[in-house]
Order: structure tokens, then sequence, then C-alpha cells
């Protein structure tokens, strides 16, 4: 375990300048100080790092074990020079070690799929995505009376809860358990009504819905519970995260955009082929 981590915590808040030294605090207590950790120094400092969390992916039929990639960085004074590149394959290496069967991570922006390409990572898990204002969501959507009263489940309840359903809307899934799981939804609030679940955290003028799920057909009771707490948080855009296994015909209005969510390496003992609508879930992001 990392005991004194301030000098990887000083190049984590260099490299990702959006978040806070409270944010950052937070990640490094609950799963970073835990993480297998794969880096570069110059001078003992820390110039280039990444962080590997025990995570598994879920098929129908087994477990498998795998390595979460996170808050991989480079410091500005060092970029260019091949380090993560360097890093990268490190961390394949010492995920075989492991006995792990891969690695997968979201990266950070859409550019860098790319990158991660280069070193082998496929696009693999994808998602739904609705992104719109409050206003046309909800001029589209019906919300039933039906679907009162809400109820609010404690994280706890959630992850319980979204076995069932994960199971039976795709044949294989990112899982996180224990704190790599609470780490991910601090900050959230879960709630279900009429058979359908959200989970969902607020950003600034946001509703940001981190994940969703319903039983196929059922998909106007998730849209109808996300709007009833749209106009309860009275946010004026949203964003909806869904399993890409709905049928686009269900969010006519909303142009909902089906893509990769993040990428994945493996042992090639994983036929990536084999699988329809990987999904990934929960990340820090």
């Amino acid at each position: 375990m990392l005991t004194n981590y301030s000098a990887y915590k000083d190049l984590y808040l260099k490299c990702f300048t959006d978040d806070t030294e409270q944010d950052a605090e937070f990640l490094f207590e609950t799963v970073l100080k835990k993480a297998e950790r794969v880096c570069e120094y110059e001078n003992g400092t820390p110039i280039a790092m990444l962080f590997l969390m025990d995570c598994r992916v879920q098929t129908k039929t087994e477990s498998l074990p795998f390595y979460y990639l996170y808050a991989a960085c480079t410091h500005p004074d060092h970029r260019g020079k091949g380090l993560m590149s360097k890093l990268l394959e490190k961390a394949k290496q010492k995920s075989l070690a492991d006995g792990k069967m891969g690695i997968f991570l979201k990266p950070a922006t859409p550019s860098l799929f790319d990158f991660y390409a280069k070193s082998g990572f496929e696009p693999f898990f994808k998602y739904t995505k609705i992104s719109c204002s409050a206003e046309q969501f909800l001029s589209t959507i019906e919300i039933k009376k039906a679907i009162a009263p809400i109820t609010q489940m404690t994280l706890k309840e959630w992850q319980m809860r979204r076995y069932e359903p994960l199971g039976l809307l795709t044949d294989i899934y990112a899982d996180f358990e224990g704190d790599l799981f609470y780490s991910a939804a601090a900050g959230c609030t879960s709630v279900f009504a009429g058979g359908a679940a959200i989970v969902y955290e607020l950003r600034g003028d946001t509703l940001l819905v981190k994940e969703a799920f319903c039983r196929k057909g059922n998909e106007k009771a998730l849209l109808s519970l996300t709007g009833a707490v749209l106009l309860m948080l009275r946010r004026e855009n949203i964003e909806l995260r869904l399993p890409a296994v709905y049928s686009d015909d269900a969010f006519v209005g909303l142009d909902p955009k089906t893509d990769y969510f993040s990428v994945i390496w493996h042992n090639d003992n994983l036929n990536l082929s084999d699988y329809e609508a990987p999904y990934h879930g929960f990340a820090f992001d």
C-alpha cells in the first residue's frame, strides 16, 4: 500500500486540472493508494504514472480477472518522450504476471482511443447516450403518475440490485466490487420506480444519469422515472447513459447515440467477437 502519496497526488492534479484537491484526496484515500502502480521517475519524483485496480469481467458462464487502469498521466514537461507507451507495456506484462486476463480503461477523451490502439487496446465496451436540454427531454417523454412513489436505494442496495438486470440485458459486463464500486459511485443517488432504476449525480446544470436499467419493452417507465427526477431537481440539461441493448425506437425524438465507451487489452484467451453489446457501467469520470 502506498503510504505517502503526496508526490503522486501532485502529478495527478498537474495533469487532471478539472479535479480539485478534494477529488484527488478522495481517490487516493479510497482506491489509488491500494492499487498497483506503474511509474517513471526523475530524481525520485514521479513524472509519469498509471494505477491498476482489481476488477472482473463477468460473462454468462464465468467471472474473469482483469485490471482496471486509471489515472494514467505524464507531467506536461515530459510529454512526447514515449513514457506512457512504455508504462502501458509494463502494465500489460504485470497483468500477465499477476494472473489477469487483461486490462481495460475508459480513455479520458475520445481522441485517446487512437493512442491506446497503438499499444494494442481495442474499443470494446459500448453504451448509448442521450444528451439534450431538459426542455427537449421533458417535451418528448411521458411522465406517468403510476411510477410514484420514487424509492431511493443505498449504494449497497443498488450494487446488489444491478446484477440481475445486467445478467439479463448483456452477455458480458464489467463488474466493480468493494471500494472500487463505492468510489466510482460516490456522490451518486440511486432510485427506482415502475420497474426501472437509475443512478445519477449532479454536475452543475446537468443531471448525469450514470447508469440506468429496465427490462426491454419497459423503456417508457425508465424515461418517465428520469423525467420525474429531472423535474424534481430542476436541471437545465440531461445526459442519460444506458447499456447499448435497447432499440433506438424506444427513444424517438431524443437522438440516442451508441458508441464505444472504453478499450480493452487481453491475453488472447477472450474472443471479443463472441459478445454483443458489452457493457462497462460505472467509471471514474
